[in-house]
């Protein structure tokens, strides 16, 4: 693999595919679970079942038997996507990235995204929503017209001893969420919540800038398209319950 430009990458003398896509308006009006890393993350799917979601790298395995054509698995990091290729092929839904890296090697399994449209378009400095895989995801949903996000799996702290719900990452004191994973939220939560209503339904988790419900009653709420009261980013929605 040679890389000639941002943009251009070449494999054995031949043109590597590193386009964007162009996100579209797929979950417009809908409730979007966001699947986090960490430990309350591993027993969700029976929950969540049903549900539309966005897989954040290694929480994929816990909810790959519920997964749908219509549930995305998303990742940044291309050292992720050369460990756990098999997760990405196996992955029934859009495999969605922001590394050309992986977008050169993986070619039509994966689309790739701009990070800078999206932080341009939230209008949130890039540190803030690039701050890590979650923080990139949420801004995608939104973009593509979620109207509610639903967070599970981000403690951004540890919790009895692990930071994650899985072993592809050491359990540790990570400094990473103090350094850069909680300021992240506290700079892109104000925006993100101008656009979409957002519920952290991550038990102990360190994220303070959204409310909290338990996941099976932040998944009762459904938002449908008929009026106020509520008003998101110019657009009006009623929030009903469901049995």
């Amino acid at each position: 693999m040679r890389y000639v430009g941002p943009r251009h990458v070449v494999i054995d003398d031949q043109p590597a595919d590193v386009s964007f896509w162009e996100p579209d308006r797929s979950y417009e009006g809908q409730t979007v679970v966001l699947v986090g890393g960490g430990p309350s993350h591993a027993t969700c799917a029976d929950t969540l079942r049903g549900h539309r979601f966005i897989a954040i790298n290694s929480s994929c395995r816990a909810v790959r038997d519920i997964a749908t054509p219509a549930d995305m698995l998303y990742f940044t990091d291309n050292s992720w996507a050369e460990f756990h290729e098999d997760l990405i092929r196996d992955w029934p839904g859009p495999v969605v990235c922001s590394n050309r890296h992986a977008k050169a090697r993986l070619g039509g399994l994966v689309r790739r995204i701009n990070p800078l449209v999206l932080t341009d378009w939230i209008g949130v400095p890039s540190d803030y929503t690039m701050a890590s895989s979650g923080h990139l995801a949420a801004t995608l949903a939104v973009l593509m017209g979620a109207v509610r996000l639903v967070l599970i799996g981000f403690e951004c702290q540890v919790v009895d001893g692990k930071s994650h719900g899985h072993s592809d990452y050491p359990q540790r004191n990570d400094e990473v969420f103090e350094d850069r994973f909680l300021p992240g939220w506290h700079y892109l939560g104000p925006a993100l919540l101008r656009r979409a209503d957002v519920i952290n339904a991550t038990p102990q988790s360190a994220i303070r800038e959204f409310r909290h419900l338990p996941l099976a009653q932040a998944l009762r709420w459904q938002v449908f398209r008929t009026g106020a009261p509520l008003t998101i980013d110019g657009r009006q929605y009623t929030i009903e319950s469901t049995p």
